[in-house]
């Protein structure tokens, strides 16, 4: 299944460029740029972004853990939820600590983290890892303009393809197979499931001696089969306001994405801590074994 999705993926990231695409646009002076089209039932999307000063364990754990991704990870993450913040930071400060330097800065850690970039999370919850690098997420959202609501069931896999032609970390994020889909949770009423299909290329990028410059190219391909009633809507609005609203947006993510990578203490212990601490760790490492040796 892995091997077949990478070879997918990997052609998705090559086919076409941004300005092929029916809608498309640029961010001036941010190396941001999109493509959209409407093909059949499907929304068909491509965006290239770039991402500077974040480590790259932050960057694919930013994308994997899908239940940190929210405005509020305490509240929306079904594992976090049974946690207390302090004990989560690894912070056990007793009653008079609390009052203490050492507690008011304590205090200052837990209240600074930076917020998630999904602003549509509600909830999220893991269903199971077979290994790290391959996890079943549940996921419920709210858009915050159309107030329609997901309920949807997500596998995602990260492929290490550092070594092939792409020279990129994967990450696919997929609605599963019908027939494994029918033995999990149904939708919660009154919420749609969409069949989603992303893949995230991101590429370290290099100076001229072959060294780490701190900075990452992401590349996101998203076919998606949403209700007919998104379909039409989609369809039927004007094409400028389609690139006003699309441009913005991806804007918008872009800095709020690059914020919760630099700043969010959540991402960071989940990083460090998590079950697949070890999965980051070394994707990071084999990043900067590739550097290019300074003769």
């Amino acid at each position: 299944r892995v091997c077949a999705q990478y070879e997918r993926g990997a052609e998705a990231l090559r086919r076409e460029r941004c300005g092929d695409l029916r809608v498309n646009g640029k961010v001036k002076d941010t190396g941001l740029e999109w493509g959209f089209d409407v093909r059949g039932s499907s929304i068909y999307a491509r965006a290239v972004t770039y991402l500077e000063g974040v480590n790259f364990k932050s960057v694919v754990g930013a994308y994997t853990e899908l239940d940190i991704q929210g405005q509020e990870p305490f509240q929306q993450s079904a594992k976090l939820m049974k946690r207390r913040r302090s004990s989560f930071f690894g912070f056990g400060a007793s009653s008079s600590e609390r009052t203490s330097s050492v507690g008011r800065r304590r205090s200052s850690v837990l209240a600074s983290s930076a917020p998630g970039f999904n602003r549509d999370l509600v909830w999220a919850e893991e269903l199971s890892s077979e290994c790290p690098a391959d996890t079943l997420w549940h996921l419920r959202t709210e858009n915050q303009k159309s107030r329609s609501k997901g309920d949807n069931i997500l596998r995602v896999t990260v492929v290490d393809a550092l070594d092939e032609p792409i020279g990129a970390v994967l990450i696919f994020v997929k609605t599963p197979e019908h027939s494994e889909l029918a033995r999990l949770p149904p939708p919660t009423e009154g919420h749609d499931r969409s069949v989603i299909d992303v893949v995230i290329g991101l590429t370290p990028l290099r100076d001229g001696e072959g060294r780490l410059t701190g900075s990452f190219k992401m590349e996101r391909v998203l076919t998606s089969q949403p209700p007919a009633a998104i379909l039409t809507l989609v369809g039927w609005t004007p094409a400028a306001l389609v690139r006003s609203h699309v441009t913005k947006a991806l804007k918008t993510e872009a800095e709020d994405v690059v914020c919760f990578m630099r700043e969010s203490r959540v991402l960071d212990r989940v990083v460090a801590a998590s079950g697949r601490a070890a999965l980051y760790a070394a994707l990071e490492k084999r990043c900067h074994q590739q550097e290019v040796p300074v003769s």
